[in-house]
């Protein structure tokens, strides 16, 4: 089974949106609160170059995806880290 963590902001309706879905379709996640994780937060928009949230790293048996929205759902973004 995949791994699931998910980079989240308070108080942001996508990422309290994905958290619902998951949790509606029984998918066990770990979630990581940006806010009280601000320094590992920093480091990881600047590697990864991404500055929008949520962002989900979904580990399968080869690979580490991140997936993070850029301006809508229909703009989802994947790449293989």
């Amino acid at each position: 089974m995949n791994s699931i963590t998910l980079v989240t902001l308070q108080n942001c309706s996508y990422c309290n949106e994905l958290v619902e879905e998951l949790n509606k379709k029984d998918v066990r996640n770990k979630i990581i609160d940006a806010n009280s994780n601000s320094a590992f937060c920093d480091k990881l928009e600047e590697s990864l170059k991404v500055y929008n949230y949520p962002i989900a790293f979904v580990e399968d048996s080869r690979y580490v995806y991140y997936y993070y929205l850029v301006s809508n759902y229909n703009d989802i973004k994947v790449t293989k880290i």
